[in-house]
């Protein structure tokens, strides 16, 4: 950071542009600092809904987003940044319910997931990708009409390494 020359002491009104100056170094020194923070999601599937066809989970419970790359209103993950992800998830199922799901990089296929068919049984995948920046990346369900655990039992999430 540099530092404003003033032969004056501090706050005295003949230094007055150069504090003013030194106050505005720093608050860009700061933005730089924030600017440079990794993007990092973590988002719960807090409302309970019956999955179909196709469709994208919206984990609508989201508790960390920083560079607000995720959304919940799509459920879509959308790469702020050029780098190697780690994305993660855990789907919950109910009682006696399989659930399919698969992750979804750009519309095409990058990994499957599956809960089997007992009590709460859950599926936790972790994969590590690629992304350029405006990439996209979310999870789809894959099978026939289902309803899985909620309230806070089922997550996704991702951050830049």
């Amino acid at each position: 950071m540099a530092e404003a020359q003033c032969t004056a002491a501090k706050g005295k009104t003949t230094c007055i542009t150069e504090d003013l100056l030194e106050m505005l170094m720093n608050i860009k020194d700061q933005r730089a600092q924030v600017s440079t923070m990794r993007p990092v999601f973590f988002v719960f599937l807090k409302s309970s809904s019956t999955y179909s066809g196709s469709m994208v989970y919206k984990f609508d419970d989201v508790r960390t987003n920083i560079g607000n790359g995720y959304n919940p209103d799509t459920g879509v993950f959308t790469a702020p940044k050029k780098g190697i992800y780690q994305i993660n998830c855990v789907i919950s199922g109910l009682p006696n319910i399989d659930v399919y799901y698969q992750v979804m990089r750009n519309d095409a296929v990058f990994g499957h997931g599956t809960t089997s068919k007992g009590l709460y049984d859950s599926s936790t995948n972790v994969w590590i990708v690629e992304l350029v920046k405006g990439d996209r990346v979310y999870i789809q369900h894959r099978n026939g009409a289902r309803k899985f655990h909620t309230n806070l039992h089922s997550y996704f999430g991702g951050y830049l390494l």
